[in-house]
């Protein structure tokens, strides 16, 4: 007995969490899921649809959904103040409003967006502040980033170099339930999906700058035959590949494409 409780370890009392987040779209019940797996972390959803909020709020513990206009700076003001962290699952247009108001309260931030020219404007002060502005952590942008890094890092410490970089991802349903024509999983709004697809695409190929032009993406596809043994599928460009050839460190890089994933 006196062994046992000499070795015993002190409870630790976790301090609750105090998360505010913004969304309840297609992506929101996963993260829900993952964030209530830790029992100290309470999540207020701020939605403009509150019915669906109140929806996804249910099906986990520790939640609560309350109506909120993002558009509305004393509003926002409000939900934000005091809180741990904000994650804004709102489409990116609407992620500035928040972000600026992050920073004025010094609450720190996430999304799984792109940076945006807007967002970056914000950088400078939310350092000066010491608040955190944590963008493109998702999957594709995010995982992907983080698998680069890991890969360059290698490289560099063995004193190689990478010469050819292509990154794929894409929303890829079950073989049964592959039943629209865009051969596509929309696991987030479709809306979103579509217009990059429209977007044109600009990569590197053998040395060589490519140019698609913008609406006739999807008809630029490569086989991808070789990432599955049994799986078929394809890929396509997406948007501007060459802007991270410098932010990846992939200086000797004569092929770079980060493009789309989907079944033929």
């Amino acid at each position: 007995k006196i062994f046992r409780r000499a070795i015993r370890k002190p409870k630790m009392e976790s301090a609750n969490k105090n998360i505010l987040l913004f969304g309840s779209g297609m992506m929101v019940l996963p993260l829900l899921e993952y964030l209530t797996k830790r029992e100290e972390n309470y999540i207020t959803m701020a939605t403009n649809i509150l019915p669906d909020g109140q929806k996804l709020a249910a099906k986990v513990r520790n939640t609560t959904a309350v109506e909120a206009d993002v558009t509305n700076v004393d509003m926002l003001r409000d939900l934000i103040k005091g809180r741990d962290l904000v994650i804004s699952y709102v489409p990116p247009p609407l992620h500035p409003p928040i972000a600026r108001t992050c920073v004025e309260l010094g609450v720190h931030m996430l999304t799984a967006s792109y940076v945006s020219d807007t967002m970056r404007e914000l950088d400078p002060e939310a350092k000066k502040k010491g608040v955190i502005l944590f963008n493109e952590i998702g999957l594709d942008p995010g995982i992907d980033i983080l698998a680069t890094f890991k890969v360059v890092d290698e490289v560099e410490e063995k004193g190689g170099k990478i010469l050819s970089y292509e990154s794929y991802c894409g929303g890829l349903p079950s073989p049964d339930s592959y039943d629209n024509p865009f051969g596509y999983k929309f696991s987030w709004a479709p809306q979103g999906a579509m217009r990059a697809m429209g977007n044109p695409a600009i990569f590197l190929k053998d040395g060589e700058r490519v140019e698609i032009e913008k609406g006739t993406v999807m008809r630029q596809f490569e086989p991808m035959n070789s990432m599955h043994p049994t799986l078929k599928m394809e890929g396509f460009p997406n948007r501007n590949s060459i802007q991270y050839k410098e932010e990846y460190r992939l200086h000797d890089t004569k092929t770079l494409i980060r493009g789309t994933l989907r079944y033929p």
